[in-house]
């Protein structure tokens, strides 16, 4: 029976061609490693990683990565900055947002990955919010497949919105507070 504790990404720096890579409990300790195995990943693909409470975000060097197709965080953290330039990214799940999720929303409209997502979640970071959305069209991906909200708060019905993507398939509301009626019209949800 062997001993587990925290990895040495050290022992990994030599597979920079790696494709997948799924990751979880990086601690305070393994952090700068971690940071420097991950800004030499220069082809992967895929990202699934599970963070840790005290490693609340990823290397800034990963949302350079041209390859880059799936990235699913089981942490939440901040996104990529908007010079980010992930024109293959397909799946972007576990974006949290604090007090500015307004306008970290309408910033991500302007990244020119963003209207090409096909999974996309967002989290604001407490349940209890006051920070209410007004839902509009062209907020969310328009070739979204599968999108989850997590404690995102509307201030109007956001079917109408919701009706418009359609490619939408799979829907997540997790967190309303309130129980809101919604309504989608007639010809919504077309495809």
């Amino acid at each position: 029976m062997g001993q587990s504790g925290p990895v040495e990404f050290e022992y990994f720096h030599g597979l920079t061609r790696l494709r997948y890579c799924e990751l979880s409990g990086i601690s305070k300790s393994t952090r700068r490693s971690f940071e420097s195995f991950i800004g030499g990943l220069k082809l992967v693909e895929t990202l699934d990683i599970h963070l840790l409470v005290n490693h609340p975000s990823l290397p800034d060097d990963i949302w350079n990565v041209k390859t880059l197709r799936h990235v699913k965080l089981w942490r939440y953290t901040p996104g990529p900055s908007s010079s980010a330039d992930l024109r293959n990214l397909q799946t972007l799940t576990g974006l949290i947002f604090g007090s500015e999720v307004p306008q970290k929303i309408v910033e991500m409209q302007r990244f020119p990955f963003y209207q090409h997502l096909q999974s996309l979640s967002l989290r604001e970071r407490s349940s209890f919010s006051n920070n209410k959305l007004s839902p509009e069209v062209g907020m969310f991906p328009i070739h979204v497949v599968e999108l989850t909200l997590t404690n995102l708060q509307f201030r109007d019905d956001l079917l109408p919105v919701l009706e418009k993507l359609h490619y939408l398939r799979m829907l997540w509301l997790q967190g309303e507070r309130e129980n809101r009626k919604m309504s989608c019209s007639n010809g919504g949800f077309k495809p």
